[in-house]
């Protein structure tokens, strides 16, 4: 009778640990997408400090500046790094201390993690189309390779779901110069290539 009684208690006990042992995988599983999303956080926000005082730097004063964007890899999909205007007084509040109605904002968005930060630039800057813009006639030696192009940059917008004027991998240089009839600041964007 004793080993018959033991007999029934062993699939209650197999079915307590197997219960267990689940639950210790998906916290395991849980703890880790959590630390990757922190990795990611972090590169993110180091990338978004950097960038934003590259731009606010080139504003400040018409130079030429190179630039390297390298997008945290946040899990699989799709990452971007965008300059957004923003035109709600309570979103611009959020980001930028005594903004206005309107705020210019750098957002980095991946499928694990969003973040943004205020980018202290006039919303008024214009991002001139390939046309309008030109390299500087001098510059600095070995900052500029001769393999580049032109790449339109602007204030982000959606359209038909994706987002248009989005910052990807590479090495930039950007070129400001101040409007001398309006006093607005006027960026180009060229990106590195690589010689074939």
């Amino acid at each position: 009778m004793l080993s018959k009684r033991g007999q029934e208690s062993v699939p209650f006990q197999l079915l307590v640990v197997i219960v267990m042992l689940g639950f210790v995988l998906v916290m395991g599983l849980y703890v880790l997408t959590r630390s990757n999303e922190q990795q990611c956080g972090e590169q993110a926000k180091k990338l978004l400090e950097r960038t934003r005082q590259d731009f606010e730097s080139l504003i400040k004063q018409d130079e030429l500046k190179r630039v390297t964007i390298d997008l945290p890899q946040c899990g699989e999909g799709k990452k971007e790094l965008s300059i957004r205007l923003e035109q709600d007084r309570q979103i611009c509040s959020l980001y930028c201390i005594g903004a206005n109605e309107r705020c210019v904002l750098l957002v980095f968005s991946s499928e694990a993690i969003s973040q943004a930060t205020c980018l202290r630039i006039p919303p008024t800057t214009q991002f001139l189309g390939e046309t309008e813009c030109s390299l500087p006639e001098r510059r600095p030696p070995g900052l500029i390779p001769d393999e580049f192009s032109f790449k339109q940059i602007g204030f982000a917008r959606t359209s038909g779901g994706e987002t248009v004027n989005a910052l990807e991998d590479g090495e930039y240089f950007f070129t400001q110069k101040t409007s001398i009839t309006t006093g607005v600041p006027q960026v180009c964007a060229y990106k590195l290539t690589t010689s074939p």
